[in-house]
């Protein structure tokens, strides 16, 4: 069942909700991790360095931490619905405004704060929510497959708009990319959405695990809370490390620039199954083991990025990674709500996605300045590697109530 109240008609609206929530991230997601297609086009139209063009990046991951730390507050006052409308119609409009900008300035403007404002409205954290108002069991999955929308949507866009800027230039790849978001996601959230059916702590709420606890109240006393927060800031830092520099990278080790754009997007793509299968795996075991061990796989792809040099190697790093790509945004979402219970996950979890924030913020710029500084992405690379092994060490400290039980179930079999 999906609800407690086992409806079949409250059942089909969680899974609309799930569905709709796959497109609106889909474009959300898509648009937000492509920039680094746009690095060298925009390099070139404004002549700048790799670091003026890296803090566009940042100064919209800082509008972005911004907004979750009010953003929580907001889901938990009006729900998710009107978020995710208003934030994909300013999606949209942030992208149809950067095909028009003269400047770096006016880049920072349109993509940093405008673009930005729309993405922290329509992604993550909302979406978590919204699905977490409608399962109370399965919640692993359900998240697992309405955030893969987030990974499909880099699936298909990327390499589209990689090929629309080889054809037509990055202006008309921005403004394609602002209009389709406006005319499909937008309304089917408009029309389609609805909040769920637990939205506040006044309504009773879903069963969760034993031992949850108010989120409002221990949370930030708690060492899970900054174990959590601290292992998300390592997973932005990595993320748009590769979603800003990977193009570029792999445009200077040789490889065509098509393939360059697009590996953000296929990996992505290829996410959508790792999401999915280590969601309902994390359903069985906890949340603890496979967080650990995906931190791990993703530290040890960065040690080996340096190296590649020819289209074949970046294809196993795509396949490697990919797999373990987005799969620790959900399970970081579900652990919190494992942990600290879902009548509060909106604030919560906005402060969580807030130090992922923090982490995407500081990433393309501090990549962007070494590469400036040494000539080479190694430094950049290998110290991301090594940030992603302290936050393997972090998710085996987090409590763990799923994995918990799961033992118990074990050794009393």
């Amino acid at each position: 069942m999906t609800l407690e109240t086992g409806d079949a008609a409250s059942g089909r609206r969680a899974w609309t909700a799930v569905a709709i929530v796959f497109v609106t991230v889909a474009f959300a997601g898509g648009i937000w991790h492509m920039f680094g297609i746009f690095v060298k086009p925009i390099e070139a139209e404004f002549q700048a360095t790799r670091t003026s063009v890296s803090l566009i990046v940042s100064s919209s991951q800082f509008v972005y931490f911004l907004m979750m730390m009010i953003m929580g507050r907001i889901l938990d006052r009006f729900g998710p619905r009107g978020v995710i409308v208003t934030g994909t119609a300013v999606l949209g409009v942030g992208a149809l405004l950067c095909s028009v900008a003269g400047s770096i300035w006016q880049m920072n403007l349109t993509y940093g704060v405008v673009l930005a404002l729309g993405y922290s409205m329509s992604t993550i954290n909302v979406s978590s929510v919204v699905v977490t108002q409608w399962f109370a069991r399965r919640r692993g999955l359900a998240i697992g497959v309405a955030l893969a929308g987030f990974n499909g949507g880099q699936l298909v866009l990327l390499p589209l708009a990689q090929y629309w800027v080889l054809l037509h230039g990055w202006r008309n790849a921005f403004a394609g990319l602002g209009l389709v978001t406006l005319l499909l996601p937008l309304p089917l959230a408009f029309i389609f959405l609805r909040n769920g059916p637990y939205r506040s702590s006044r309504q009773e709420a879903p069963v969760t695990p034993e031992g949850s606890r108010d989120a409002a109240g221990g949370a930030l006393k708690s060492r899970s809370f900054w174990f959590l927060a601290i292992s998300f800031f390592a997973c932005g830092f990595s993320d748009f490390v590769l979603a800003a520099h990977l193009p570029p990278f792999a445009v200077d080790a040789g490889i065509s620039p098509w393939l360059s754009g697009s590996a953000n997007g296929f990996m992505g793509g290829i996410s959508v199954a790792g999401v999915i299968f280590l969601g309902a795996l994390s359903d069985r075991i906890g949340r603890r083991r496979p967080l650990a061990f995906i931190y791990i796989v993703r530290a040890a792809s960065f040690f080996f990025l340096p190296w590649i040099r020819d289209a074949a190697e970046l294809w196993i790093f795509i396949w490697v990674y990919g797999f373990f790509y987005f799969a620790t945004t959900p399970m970081t979402s579900t652990a919190a709500a494992d942990i600290f219970g879902p009548e509060r996950l909106g604030k919560l979890f906005g402060y969580i996605v807030g130090a992922h924030g923090l982490g995407a913020m500081s990433g393309p710029f501090v990549a962007g300045a070494l590469f400036d500084v040494l000539g080479t992405y190694t430094a950049a690379f290998l110290g991301t590697g090594i940030i992603l092994l302290m936050a393997a060490a972090c998710c085996t400290l987090i409590e763990d109530p799923i994995g918990d039980e799961h033992r118990k179930r074990r050794s009393s079999a």
